[in-house]
């Protein structure tokens, strides 16, 4: 074989080699940045949740700390920004609260009677009804107040807010003078307040009523 013929030989075959090694390396990359891409897809939808529950979280811990004019907005913002949340009704029950305890009373009613809320509001629903209560005591709308509570023991009969919200009612009752509503409420006997008195008659509740 020639000098010259195996010089080019050589020459192919580094040419080929370097060849194979730039397109392998761009293969290479090429499988990287679709890893990669599709890392980012996935993690989408991680990342939008853990981003939701960090704001309900900052929301709920400035409620826990009373800090209510704070904790309104944030909940209002989450509220706007993540309607679909599982944690929407329970936002704004919190929201509601956070109002009732700067005084706004009007709003705080307006949430928590809002039919498209309430019929959202699943297992916090007797919580909606409980609360609009005491929003209303403290308006001094008593006779709204009152049918309020009353309206929960009959609606909710597995609620646990069921003799709190007798004992309010029949109390506000006693207000407005009303006493055939207000003995009719705790003298039933087979109504909440009797049945918590013969259950448990050391309750509270059941020595306050």
């Amino acid at each position: 074989m020639s000098q010259p013929f195996v010089k080019w030989d050589l020459i192919s075959r580094f040419c080929h080699c370097a060849t194979s090694f730039r397109f392998g390396r761009m293969a290479f990359y090429r499988r990287w940045l679709l890893v990669l891409f599709a890392l980012i897809l996935g993690g989408g939808p991680l990342f939008a949740a853990a981003k939701e529950q960090s704001a309900y979280a900052a929301a709920v811990a400035d409620f826990r700390s009373e800090m209510w004019s704070r904790a309104e907005t944030e909940f209002a913002q989450f509220i706007q920004k993540y309607p679909k949340s599982t944690n929407a009704p329970e936002a704004v029950l919190l929201q509601a609260q956070a109002e009732f305890k700067q005084g706004d009373l009007t709003n705080a009613i307006a949430k928590l009677t809002n039919p498209d809320n309430l019929a959202k509001a699943g297992t916090l629903a007797d919580q909606y009804v409980y609360w609009t209560g005491e929003a209303q005591f403290q308006k001094a709308d008593l006779a709204n107040a009152a049918e309020t509570f009353a309206s929960l023991a009959r609606n909710y009969p597995r609620s646990p807010l069921r003799l709190p919200a007798i004992v309010s009612a029949a109390a506000v009752y006693a207000q407005l003078g009303q006493w055939r509503q207000h003995d009719a409420l705790l003298g039933d006997a087979n109504g909440v307040f009797q049945q918590a008195a013969r259950l448990d008659p050391g309750n509270k509740l059941v020595v306050v009523g």
